[in-house]
């Protein structure tokens, strides 16, 4: 075992433990080890190594309870012996004020941000944990290789010549798109907050509103309404802008006829919902209206073909068979019509036109088949949807 960090205030599991503040129960953070560790023997590794940042923090949070906000964070799971997480952000020179308190595994390794300090850096409490597991020998995933840094993967590599090293992400991102009862139970409450923050912001869309206006409306409204954050950068696009689909909100004024795109998602207990909207400023014009009525029809059409075993292409061919029918072939976004959520705003499934996967019950996806047209303006409806025994979940709970 390395030594100690020197600190002040005790770090140990038991300390911890008096602070920590858990997102599901501990009995399904250990069905969530058991998943990750099946996938693992299913792809023959020994061993997994998680990456994590405040970028990417999902993969580490899901199985470990902790979401890294700033260095690195690393996160060993060897098959047959309990996992490691090493840190290097450490506020204060004290773990404890750096949210390592909600970390609910007894090996907690906070490591120097720079060589030559005690207790060593990421990559050397690593490699000393690896050697303990008797991993010198071994085939490790890492999750990601995309995510380690270059730093890091050197230094490990240099030290353990006999490890072969494969992308692992899929040993995590597979369990990770089949979410709990309590997990959807996060998502219906994200998705509800967001639909009447979505409502809010589509109300006060009128001549003279600004495009920023409308998205102070939207945050203070998932604000109020128990939004733990704003899950990814809120989009308000009006007038010919919205004809480029996501863009940051500007002082444009919006004028009558304007289409106009709104798109944002509400976090509760870490789970990212994703919705979108769109209308015309006062009266529509023959070519936004066909459009926002084709959007509808779209999503509609998808929602008819979700259920466990069915192909995620199909969703796409849905869409596609009314889109064409209703002569806006041109306008059909070609490369995809959504994306899995979860801890992370995009996982397992990613809706593609050949995807050969099929939906499995837990699912939950961001399902948007839209019309783009440059210059014009976009038609979609987002909602995020839960694959269910039977069929299909909106769970923002409106009707279409």
């Amino acid at each position: 075992m390395p030594a100690e960090y020197p600190c002040a205030v005790p770090y140990d599991l038991e300390s911890r433990q008096e602070w920590t503040q858990l997102i599901v129960p501990l009995d399904e953070y250990a069905g969530r080890l058991a998943a990750v560790r099946a996938q693992m023997r299913e792809m023959e590794l020994d061993g997994l190594l998680i990456v994590g940042n405040g970028a990417n923090p999902a993969n580490i949070g899901y199985l470990a309870n902790y979401r890294p906000h700033g260095g690195n964070a690393l996160l060993l799971v060897p098959l047959d012996s309990e996992p490691v997480l090493t840190v290097d952000y450490i506020l204060h020179g004290e773990p404890m004020h750096s949210m390592i308190w909600d970390a609910i595994f007894e090996d907690v390794r906070p490591a120097s941000a720079s060589p030559g300090t005690s207790p060593g850096t990421v990559a050397e409490l690593l490699i000393e944990a690896i050697r303990e597991a008797g991993l010198e020998e071994s085939r490790l995933g890492v999750a990601s290789l995309a995510n380690l840094p270059m730093s890091i993967g050197m230094a490990m590599q240099e030290a353990l010549p006999g490890v072969t090293w494969v992308e692992g992400a899929l040993a995590v991102l597979r369990p990770r798109a089949i979410k709990s009862p309590r997990e959807i139970d996060y998502f219906r409450r994200a998705c509800r907050i967001t639909r009447r923050a979505l409502e809010a912001g589509a109300a006060a869309c009128e001549p003279g509103a600004s495009e920023r206006e409308v998205a102070n409306i939207i945050q203070a409204t998932l604000t109020a309404e128990g939004s733990e954050t704003i899950g990814f950068e809120m989009a308000v696009s009006s007038g010919p802008r919205a004809g480029i689909k996501h863009a940051d909100p500007t002082g444009r004024e919006m004028a009558s006829g304007d289409m106009v795109f709104l798109d944002c998602g509400a976090v509760v207990g870490g789970y990212h919902a994703d919705l979108s909207r769109t209308l015309v400023v006062g009266q529509a014009g023959s070519d936004e209206q066909a459009l926002l009525d084709t959007s509808v029809e779209m999503f509609r059409a998808c929602l008819k073909v979700i259920h466990p075993g069915a192909p995620i292409r199909d969703l796409y061919r849905a869409a596609e068979r009314v889109a064409r029918r209703a002569g806006f072939s041109a306008d059909y976004m070609p490369n995809g019509l959504g994306h899995g959520l979860g801890l992370s705003l995009f996982e397992l499934p990613f809706l593609g036109p050949h995807d050969e996967s099929v939906m499995e019950e837990g699912m939950i996806f961001a399902l948007e088949p839209m019309l783009v047209r440059y210059g014009l303006g976009t038609a979609v409806v987002e909602e995020s949807v839960l694959v269910t025994a039977d069929g299909a979940e909106v769970l923002s709970g409106a009707e279409w």
